[in-house]
Parts: structure tokens; C-alpha cells; sequence
């Protein structure tokens, strides 16, 4: 079945007048202002923001503190991140050379090596190097990327509460506290909320007593962290996870 069209011819009809072109005076880019830019929210919560907040607002539910909504966390990300950047180029903050980036190893499993789907990430304040899955580093991010130690506390000491080694790859724990994720790995009592972000830290409050007092064998230091022990027979020989670590 066909279907023709009705149409008729209009004879008398007239074009619409054509608008001007208008000069190049209405194409104007009006710069922001600094307190304008300041003032936009940018930070966009990812999947592992998500799952960290869930984790957190359970927490702070038990101890009787009040719930942190998204747009809240959203806003304190932002300004984390802003007062980063501007702490980073009052102190004239240089970031790592480009013929530097490929001479690095990961900072926790010290291998070299990369590829495509586990790039080696340099964080652009201290130059720390680690591989994306090691780090759990879900999404790499365009531009800039900071290590959690220098997004959260990038002018406070952060130091790792397991062991007394001062660098290294930091993750934050649930109270609060610092912790390498070597540590983390070696640690029976400890482990992570998440297996793919690494993150956060949990079962601190678990490690027995008896590892803090132990002494390192290799920085003869006591009550500096907590100390693996050789598990062999006869052998009483302990150490933190991270000094064993740097003499292989």
C-alpha cells in the first residue's frame, strides 16, 4: 500500500528576513575570578569515594557521630585538594623530571616493570612510585595525581603506626592512623576494607601486644611498630615488614 504525500505549493510565501551577523564585540570570554573559581565544586565522587564513605558513616553511626553525606564529602575533597595545589606552589614545588618517571620502582612491591593496564603512578607533590594495582588506584586520573598521604595531610607528619620506616606507600586506617600498605600485606591482624583500592586500613587495634615489644633484628629499635617473627623452629629473629623489605 502506497501513501502519498499531500502537499501544496505556497506561491506567495516569503523568506524570512536573515538575522545580521553579529560582530565579534559579542564574543567575549570573561576570565573568572580567582574567589569564582575557589568557590566551583569540581571533585566528583568515584567508586571507591562510595565505598569508603559507606564504610566510614558505619563507624562514625557506632560511635554516635553524625552521618556524612555525599555532597558534604564532595566539598571537603575539593577544598582537600585545592589547599593541596596551593600549599605545593607557595613552596615552589617541582615535579618529577620526565626522564626520571621510567627510572623508578614501586614503592611496594619494588619492581620496575609496567604495563598499559598497571602503569607505575609518580605522585606529582612527593615523587613516591607505585604500581596501580598495588596502590589500588581504581581510576588514573588525567592530570594531576597525589598519593593519599599528600592529598589528606600534605603539610602534617604522616608516619607509618607498624613500622618506624618514614617513606613508603601510605594508606589511612579507620581511627585515623597511618600505615604502609607493605605493612598491611605482611601484618596477620591486619588487612583492607578493600582488596582492589587497598583501602581502608583495618584491624590495627588487633595486632597483639606482644608484636609491639618486640625488637627489629635489622634497626635494633623496640615499641617502633610491630615486628614479624620468623616462623622457623628454634628461631626467634623479628623485624618490621618494611626493614626486611629494604634489605631484601
Amino acid at each position: 500500500m502506497s501513501i502519498e504525500n499531500d502537499y501544496r505549493i505556497l506561491e506567495d510565501y516569503v523568506l524570512p528576513p536573515r538575522a545580521p551577523l553579529q560582530t565579534d564585540q559579542y564574543y567575549k570570554y570573561v576570565k573568572p575570578t580567582l574567589e569564582e573559581l575557589d568557590a566551583k565544586l569540581e571533585y566528583d565522587m568515584d567508586e571507591e569515594d562510595f565505598a569508603w564513605l559507606e564504610l566510614m558513616n558505619e563507624q562514625r553511626t557506632k560511635s554516635g557521630l553524625s552521618f556524612v553525606s555525599y555532597d558534604t564529602f564532595e566539598a571537603l575533597m575539593d577544598r582537600f585538594e585545592k589547599e593541596c595545589f596551593f600549599h605545593c606552589m607557595s613552596k615552589n614545588f617541582k615535579p618529577l623530571p620526565p626522564e626520571l618517571e621510567h627510572q623508578a620502582d614501586c614503592a611496594i612491591c619494588l619492581d620496575g616493570s609496567s604495563n598499559e593496564e598497571n602503569a607505575i603512578l609518580f605522585c606529582d607533590m612527593c615523587s613516591l612510585s607505585v604500581h596501580q594495582r598495588c596502590y589500588g588506584v581504581v581510576r588514573v586520573p588525567d592530570e594531576i595525581w597525589l598519593c593519599k598521604r599528600c592529598l589528606h595531610s600534605p603539610a602534617a607528619a604522616a608516619n607509618c603506626c607498624l613500622c618506624p620506616c618514614k617513606s613508603g606507600a601510605l594508606k589511612r586506617a579507620l581511627d585515623g592512623r597511618w600505615a604502609h600498605v607493605t605493612c598491611t600485606f605482611w601484618i596477620p591482624e591486619v588487612s583492607f576494607g578493600d582488596e582492589t583500592t587497598r583501602e581502608p586500613i583495618m584491624g590495627i587495634e588487633l595486632v597483639s601486644s606482644a608484636r609491639w615489644k618486640l625488637v627489629c633484628y635489622i634497626c635494633s629499635q623496640k615499641n617502633k611498630g610491630a615486628c614479624l617473627q620468623c616462623q622457623y623452629s628454634n628461631c626467634n629473629v623479628a623485624y618490621h615488614a618494611t626493614c626486611a623489605q629494604l634489605v631484601g
